[in-house]
C-alpha cells in the first residue's frame, strides 16, 4: 500500500495534469439518449459522456476540461457552472407514491427526468396533485453542491391538470406574465383639466374586428383635390391615469395588452380600456387629436401635423370584412352604407392604394401574408381556425397609423429631441459579411457591406430579393434580420424606411403609446417637459421585454391549439399544403398553409434509408439529393400527420407520396 506523503504525490501530479487541460466555456446540449455535447460560440462542439451529464442540465452555461479518453477522442468534463438554466421554469409536478416525496418535469424537450423538488407549505396547503402545473426555480445544482440531490422549489401552482384554461394560464406564467385584468380604481374622474375642441359633428368612424372592444382609434378624412386631410383620432386613458400611481406603474410593467386566442389581457382596467375609454359607437369620448396633410402621390407633407385635445363622436363601428366586402364589390355583401359613409370610404380606399403604392416604390410596404383566428366555443375550446387576409379595410387601418406615428415621430423629434421611438437597425451588423457572400452567391453582387448599413442600402436589397421568382433568398435572410427596438432617442426604423417613427395610436394597449400621448399633451399646453419624469431605463426595459414576452405566449398558446386541431388528422392521410421555414440536420419545419400549425419533418422519414446522397445543410437551408436541390426555404410541399407528441407539443408530420 501506498502511503499518505505517496499519495499525496500521485494527487498533486494528477491535478496538475487536469490543470493542464484546455478550459472551454460553453452551453450544454442534451439528447434523446444519456449523454450531451458542450457548444461552443466558435461553432466547435464536444462530446459530454454519460456521467458528466450527471453534472449538468440542458442549457447550462459552464466552464468545462477538454480532455482526451481512451481513444484519443476530444470530450468535455464540465467543472463549473456559469449561469444555469434552470431559473425559473414551468414543470409538472408528481407524487412519488413509494417514498411521498415529490418531483418535477421540466416543461421542455431536453429535459427527460423528473427532479426532486422542494413543496413549501404554502403549497402544500394547496393540497397538489399528479400533473398539475408549477413554477419552479433551481435549488440545487449538481457542479455547485456535489454531493447534494439535485433539486427544484416550487415558487407558484399555476393550473390543475385538468384545468381547461390550462394552455392560456401555462403560457402566460412561463413568461411571467399576469393572467388576469387589472382591478378597477376607486375612482373614474379625470385626472387632466384640459380644454378640448369639440368635433363631435364630424364624420369620425372605428375599423376593427366585430369582437373588439378596446378601440383606440378613429379616423376621418377630408379630399381637398390637392392633398387629403386626415384626421387621426385617438382614445386618451392618460386624461384617467394620473402619472406615478398605482395604476399607471402597473400600466408600465405590464408594457403592452397581451392578446390571446380567445381573451386579451389589458394593460389597464376594463372599464378604462373597452368602456370609458374606448371609442365606443355614439359616445362622446376626448382624444388625442392629429391632423395630417398627405399629398395626392401619397407622401406626407412637409408642412408639419398639428396635434390639438378634441372630443369626438363615433358615428359607426365598421367591421373589417364589412367594409372589405363592400369596396371589392363581393357578391353577397350584406353591409349598405348612407351615402356620407359611402364618400368617406371611398376616399380612404384611395388614400390607402395610393399610399401602399408610394410605400412600395419609396420605402419599404409590406408583404401580404396570412394570419389566423382561433374561434373558441362556449366551453373555450378550438372549434375551429380561420384564415384572415389583409383586405382593403386593413390597409386603410394600417396605412393611416403608419402615417400617424411617422408624424409622431418627426413631431417629437423635431420638438423635444426625447419621446419612445421604435429603432430598427436592419440587418446584424456582425455578420454583413456573411449577407455579403450569400448575396453574391445568387446573383447579387452589386452591395457593399458599407451600403448594408444604411437604410436605402437595406432597402435596395430587400427590393432586389421581394422581385425573385422564389422566397428562398428572402426567408435565408430573414435569419440575418435585428428585431426591431425601443429607444428613448430618434433613431432610424430600416424596415419601414422610415428617419423617425413612434407609436401613440394604441395608449389603451401600449405603454410607450401613452407616454408619447403624455409628452405630446404637456408640450402642446405649453408646459416644460421633463424626460426624467417620462421614463427611466426601467421603462424601457418593461417595454422591450413585454413586447418579447407577450409575443411568445401568444405563439406557445396557438401551438398548444394547434395539436387538438391537428390530432383527429393523425394517419388519416389528408393532405396538408405547407411552406419550408427552416431545414437543420435534424430535418424540415414547415407552416401549414390551411391552419397555421408549425409541423417537424424528421430526417429519419426523409431519408429513412440514410442514403448518403441525401444531405441536410442547414447553412443553405436546403436538403440535396445526389447534389440538387431536393428541399428548400420557402417551397410549398405537400404533407400527412405521422404523430403528435402533445407533451411536448410537436406535431410531426411526413412528405406526402
Amino acid at each position: 500500500m501506498l502511503d499518505a506523503s505517496a499519495l499525496a504525490v500521485l494527487q498533486k501530479a494528477k491535478n496538475k495534469i487536469i490543470e493542464s487541460f484546455p478550459i472551454k466555456d460553453g452551453t450544454v446540449r442534451a439528447t434523446d439518449k444519456s449523454f450531451g455535447f458542450l457548444e461552443v460560440d466558435n461553432n466547435e462542439s464536444y462530446f459530454i459522456a454519460p456521467p458528466d451529464m450527471k453534472k449538468v442540465f440542458h442549457g447550462d452555461k459552464v466552464k468545462a476540461r477538454i480532455r482526451k479518453d481512451s481513444n484519443d477522442r476530444e470530450q468535455a468534463e464540465p467543472f463549473e457552472l456559469v449561469t444555469p438554466f434552470i431559473t425559473r421554469c414551468v414543470a409538472r409536478l408528481y407524487l412519488n407514491h413509494k417514498n411521498k416525496k415529490f418531483y418535477a418535469k421540466i416543461d421542455h424537450p431536453n429535459y427527460r427526468d423528473q427532479i426532486f423538488a422542494k413543496v413549501p407549505n404554502s403549497i402544500r396547503n394547496l393540497n397538489p396533485k399528479d400533473g398539475d402545473w408549477v413554477i419552479v426555480e433551481l435549488s440545487d445544482h449538481p457542479l455547485l453542491k456535489p454531493n447534494n440531490q439535485p433539486s427544484v422549489i416550487v415558487r407558484e401552482l399555476i393550473a390543475r391538470a385538468d384545468d381547461p384554461k390550462v394552455p392560456w394560464l401555462v403560457s402566460l406564467r412561463k413568461y411571467n406574465l399576469p393572467t388576469e385584468c387589472p382591478p378597477d380604481p376607486d375612482s373614474l374622474e379625470m385626472v387632466e383639466q384640459y380644454e378640448h375642441e369639440d368635433l363631435t359633428d364630424l364624420f369620425f368612424v372605428t375599423i376593427d374586428s366585430p369582437e373588439t372592444k378596446d378601440m383606440d382609434d378613429a379616423l376621418y378624412i377630408e379630399d381637398n383635390n390637392e392633398y387629403w386631410l386626415l384626421y387621426v383620432a385617438i382614445a386618451d386613458p392618460t386624461a384617467y391615469i394620473q402619472p406615478g400611481s398605482s395604476l399607471d406603474k402597473t400600466a408600465e410593467k405590464r408594457a403592452f395588452t397581451c392578446y390571446l386566442p380567445g381573451t386579451n389581457i389589458p394593460i389597464i382596467p376594463h372599464v378604462f380600456s373597452e368602456n370609458i375609454c374606448s371609442i365606443l359607437e355614439g359616445e362622446k369620448r376626448s382624444v388625442l387629436l392629429a391632423k395630417i396633410v398627405v399629398n395626392k402621390d401619397g407622401s406626407v407633407s412637409n408642412e408639419p401635423c398639428t396635434f390639438s385635445l378634441a372630443n369626438i363622436r363615433s358615428h359607426g363601428k365598421l367591421a373589417y370584412n364589412d367594409i372589405s366586402d363592400y369596396l371589392e364589390n363581393k357578391e353577397n355583401c350584406n353591409f349598405s352604407p348612407d351615402e356620407n359613409l359611402a364618400k368617406q370610404l371611398k376616399i380612404f380606399e384611395t388614400f390607402a392604394l395610393t399610399r401602399a403604392k408610394y410605400r412600395e416604390n419609396q420605402t419599404i410596404s409590406f408583404k401580404d401574408k396570412l394570419d389566423y383566428h382561433y374561434v373558441l366555443n362556449e366551453k373555450g375550446a378550438l372549434d375551429h381556425i380561420e384564415i384572415e387576409y389583409r383586405r382593403i379595410a386593413n390597409r386603410i387601418v394600417e396605412e393611416a397609423m403608419i402615417v400617424a406615428n411617422e408624424c409622431a415621430g418627426s413631431y417629437l423629434a423635431k420638438n423635444l429631441g426625447f419621446g419612445i421611438f421604435n429603432k430598427h437597425t436592419g440587418f446584424d451588423q456582425d455578420k454583413l459579411n456573411q449577407i455579403i457572400k450569400i448575396l453574391k452567391a445568387n446573383g447579387i453582387d452589386d452591395i457593399t457591406s458599407d451600403e448594408l448599413k444604411t437604410m436605402s442600402g437595406y432597402f435596395n436589397i430587400r427590393k432586389k430579393v421581394s422581385e425573385l421568382p422564389t422566397g428562398y433568398l428572402d426567408m435565408r435572410l430573414r435569419k440575418f434580420q435585428v428585431p426591431a427596438e425601443i429607444v428613448t432617442a430618434p433613431a432610424e426604423h430600416f424596415g419601414l424606411g422610415l428617419k423617425t417613427y413612434a407609436t401613440w395610436t394604441s395608449p389603451i394597449r401600449k405603454y410607450g403609446d401613452m407616454i408619447n400621448h403624455r409628452i405630446i399633451k404637456q408640450f402642446i399646453t405649453g408646459q416644460h417637459v421633463d424626460p426624467k419624469q417620462m421614463f427611466n431605463e426601467t421603462t424601457l426595459e418593461y417595454l422591450n421585454l413585454g413586447k418579447r414576452t407577450n409575443r411568445y405566449a401568444e405563439r406557445d398558446v396557438k401551438d398548444w391549439l394547434n395539436i387538438e386541431y391537428i390530432e383527429p388528422f393523425i394517419n388519416t392521410k389528408t393532405i396538408f399544403e405547407a411552406i419550408i421555414n427552416d431545414i437543420s440536420r435534424g430535418g424540415i419545419k414547415a407552416v401549414i398553409i390551411e391552419n397555421g400549425a408549425t409541423v417537424f419533418i424528421p430526417m429519419s422519414l426523409i431519408n429513412p434509408t440514410k442514403d448518403e446522397k441525401i444531405v441536410a445543410n442547414n447553412e443553405e437551408g436546403r436538403i440535396f439529393n445526389n447534389g440538387n436541390v431536393m428541399f428548400e426555404l420557402a417551397m410549398k410541399i405537400k404533407l400527412t400527420i405521422s404523430e403528435i407528441d402533445r407533451y411536448n407539443r410537436n406535431i410531426i408530420a411526413s412528405i406526402a407520396e
